[in-house]
């Protein structure tokens, strides 16, 4: 993902994990074509809502300078699952509190129809159509920036696919 300050990432990390742990259900098991058209399908979705949240934060003045996702491992054997997880950083922002900025972020997502879930301090976390999203104000490079992610569903996977997805990180275009 985008950010390169451990801590930073990992709070946003856990903080999606734990709202999306309450959202997110795991798919039933299936054929492993079935389980490949599924984690297809959730990949683009998960792209099309990063992209649309990178333009709903474009709207509040805070233009997205890259966005990413990949494919992790959401349970492991005897019944494998992954899911694609999508996110974002911001160009550099001016020295600043977060707080500020924040609530343009909450008031754009609102907007934008999400339904904030959480939000004190430096991490909102939004949710709309059962996907949740979680953005913050963190360090990158030892500039400020605003980052976000989201998780894709758990789906059942074998083996063969968890192998032949896992690893790489994309790019997904800023439109």
């Amino acid at each position: 993902m985008p950010w390169s300050s451990l801590s930073s990432r990992a709070l946003l990390v856990a903080v999606a994990t734990l709202v999306a742990a309450g959202t997110a259900g795991c798919g039933g098991s299936g054929s492993a074509e079935e389980s490949m058209t599924s984690l297809k399908k959730s990949r683009a979705d998960l792209q099309s809502l990063v992209q649309d949240v990178a333009r709903t934060l474009g709207s509040a003045g805070i233009e997205m300078e890259e966005l990413t996702g990949a494919y992790r491992t959401c349970r492991s054997e005897p019944s494998p699952g992954l899911k694609y997880v999508a996110g974002g950083a911001s160009a550099a922002l001016d020295d600043g509190p977060a707080e500020p900025r924040l609530a343009k972020v909450r008031s754009a997502l609102e907007s934008d129809g999400w339904t904030i879930t959480a939000g004190e301090g430096t991490v909102v976390a939004a949710e709309r159509d059962g996907t949740t999203i979680s953005i913050g104000q963190t360090t990158r490079g030892g500039e400020q920036v605003i980052a976000f992610d989201g998780n894709g569903e758990c789906i059942d996977a074998d083996s063969d696919e968890t192998d032949a997805l896992l690893g790489e990180t994309e790019t997904i275009p800023v439109r």
